[in-house]
């Protein structure tokens, strides 16, 4: 019998004993090497949710314009998405880039539209920018509208008035009415 518990037997009882502890810790541990997931439930009618979203429109192997958002949700069965704190910019080869920005918006991609609301601001980089609270953006004519008042700063020169269209290749704005025209004082 002291033949079994001589140290030539039990140097492998032993090691299996320490290797399975260390097998047990080891794998009682490795989960938490991965950081938590912590998933927001959706709301309603919301079928996915992403945040930074970033989304371009190309045509002819040109990009037309580059749509950021910090979050978006899609709703299938509305075919909408909707943005929160969106950027859109566009590009033109001649012209330079026109940047749009807003506080919320709808893109509806069965349409080719975007829909944005609340402190919306668009500057082209030549010193024109305009100020409304919605506007529209139909990508079938590259065009932004709106029927809301607007404030067009352009150099010195503030024009107001209600409703607007935006021909985003020409660069052309017609304002639709009540349309009043301030210039800058001479000798300024």
């Amino acid at each position: 019998m002291a033949h079994w518990y001589s140290a030539r037997n039990l140097l492998p009882l032993v090691l299996v004993t320490v290797a399975s502890l260390l097998s047990v810790f080891a794998l009682r541990s490795y989960h938490d090497w991965d950081p938590p997931v912590n998933l927001r439930p959706l709301p309603e009618n919301v079928d996915l949710a992403l945040e930074d979203l970033v989304y371009t429109k190309n045509r002819d192997g040109r990009r037309l314009w580059v749509l950021e958002a910090r979050s978006a949700d899609h709703s299938l069965a509305e075919a909408s998405t909707r943005l929160a704190n969106l950027r859109m910019v566009f590009f033109d080869p001649k012209q330079g880039e026109s940047v749009l920005t807003a506080d919320q918006g709808e893109f509806l991609p069965r349409e080719d539209r975007v829909r944005v609301r609340a402190n919306v601001v668009l500057t082209d980089g030549q010193g024109t920018t305009v100020r409304t609270t919605t506007l529209e953006y139909v990508d079938a004519d590259r065009s932004l509208r709106t029927d809301d008042p607007v404030t067009i700063l352009s150099h010195g020169l503030t024009v107001t008035g209600t409703g607007l269209r935006i021909d985003t290749e020409q660069r052309r704005i017609t304002v639709h009415g009540r349309v009043r025209a301030l210039l800058p004082a001479a000798g300024r």
